[in-house]
């Protein structure tokens, strides 16, 4: 349990550069010691004294091996009690970073002082209390909203919990009626809105700020926002998984892709792997299921030069450009993704209308389906064949027949990512 408290909900900086050092080797050492005999990970910490960590925790931390999240849901539903040292626990699933399924454990209290930095963020991202904040979310465990309504209390707004983004006439009616001044979603959550707004010519003015988080936020569907709740619109956003807390917030002199670190309640590295610059977290407040040395999925660097924000924060920021597996194999060939991902914008259809599935056909072959709707009503299939093979070495494997040809096929729900979860992924990787 960290040995400090947040002190109120604009007080985002508390702890400051000179004393993060001494700070984060206090926080590790009391997070290894524990976690060094506990069931979940002490077979990570193997070898590791108890002298080692008290003399050097980020060295000790440093010889543990980075890891994607792992399923602990055998072990929680076999133990007679899931309660911790910090309080009875919370047991939820999150398909988070890893893209599946996966069981995680918290105390209350650790998902509660999560939240309350949670809602430092909000704050940060200009919440105040005069705001009506409309929050969407699914409807089933994967979405992280055990501890939202909890982060909003912090900023004092009013909350107009939407919940089920796919609802979308009531939840437009929901806006208009109670007057939402503000938007609170992961950006694929607003995709049916917006098309339902663009579709029946309706606009929000009351709608001055949207806050997102859980995805970036394309431009695409920023321009499109601004379409649709005005020019004024202004955007924020915070950073974090289910999976691995709330990571960082955005103060006014961010650059859309970066965000200032919780120093209080994160460790955070960024380490080469697989030959990609990957952000690395360790949460200093989990200790019913310790989150050590977690891999995040996001490819990151730090911005800061060890000078202040503009903002006058010390906090380090990290600046994020994209998630891990810019490259994929296709037959054999290491093929880049950014160009197909493009695909949307540049035939001048909407992203989350778009879906590119890799499988791998009966022949053996890798084969590439593009599911949309849009294309084909549109007669855009020649513009998108085109753009895919202006990628050499896919056109290579295509020609040499490597790779099967490029098919176009309707939409289909079964190529969301991880199923029914509504996040929006242009590229899908279904091989097994």
């Amino acid at each position: 349990m960290l040995n400090r408290t947040c002190r109120n909900q604009v007080e985002l900086d508390f702890c400051k550069a000179d004393e993060r050092e001494d700070y984060h080797r206090a926080a590790l050492a009391r997070l290894l010691l524990h976690a060094r005999s506990h069931p979940l990970t002490g077979d990570r910490l193997a070898g590791a004294s108890r002298a080692d960590i008290l003399h050097d925790p980020q060295e000790v931390l440093a010889d543990v091996a980075p890891v994607r999240t792992p399923d602990h849901g055998n072990a929680v539903l076999a133990a007679k009690d899931v309660s911790g040292p910090g309080g009875a626990s919370i047991v939820f699933s999150t398909g988070g970073t890893t893209g599946r399924p996966v069981i995680l454990l918290n105390t209350y209290g650790e998902s509660l002082r999560n939240a309350v930095h949670h809602g430092k963020g909000y704050w940060a991202a200009g919440i105040r209390p005069h705001h009506r904040v409309a929050t969407f979310g699914g409807s089933g465990t994967f979405a992280s909203e055990y501890c939202v309504y909890h982060a909003l209390s912090q900023t004092g707004c009013t909350i107009l919990p939407v919940n089920d983004f796919r609802r979308v006439p009531e939840n437009v009616a929901i806006l208009r009626d109670m007057r939402a001044t503000v938007l609170l979603a992961m950006p694929s959550e607003l995709y049916p809105m917006v098309d339902h707004m663009e579709a029946h010519r309706l606009h929000f003015p009351d709608v001055e700020l949207i806050v997102t988080g859980g995805e970036p936020l394309s431009e695409q569907l920023r321009n499109r926002l601004n379409g649709v709740f005005g020019p004024a619109v202004k955007f924020g956003s915070t950073f974090q998984t289910a999976d691995l807390g709330t990571i960082g917030y955005q103060c006014e002199h961010c650059a859309p892709s970066e965000y200032h670190v919780h120093e209080e309640i994160q460790y955070v590295q960024v380490e080469e792997i697989d030959g990609e610059p990957e952000l690395v977290v360790t949460n200093l407040d989990r200790f019913l299921m310790p989150a050590l040395r977690l891999r995040s999925g996001d490819r990151a660097s730090f911005v800061d030069d060890g000078q202040p924000c503009a903002c006058g924060r010390t906090s380090r920021r990290l600046a994020l450009f994209g998630r891990t597996g810019a490259v994929v194999k296709i037959g054999g060939e290491k093929v880049p993704t950014a160009g197909i991902l493009r695909l949307p914008v540049a035939i001048g259809v909407n992203e989350h209308r778009v879906r590119i599935e890799i499988t791998r056909s009966a022949s053996g072959r890798d084969r590439l389906t593009v599911r949309s709707d849009e294309i084909l009503e549109q007669g855009r299939e020649n513009a998108a064949l085109s753009h895919l093979l202006a990628e050499p070495e896919l056109a290579q494997m295509v020609r040499a027949g490597r790779c099967d040809r490029i098919r176009f096929e309707g939409s289909s729900d079964a190529c969301r990512n991880p199923p029914g979860s509504g996040k929006n992924r242009v590229l899908i990787d279904l091989r097994t």
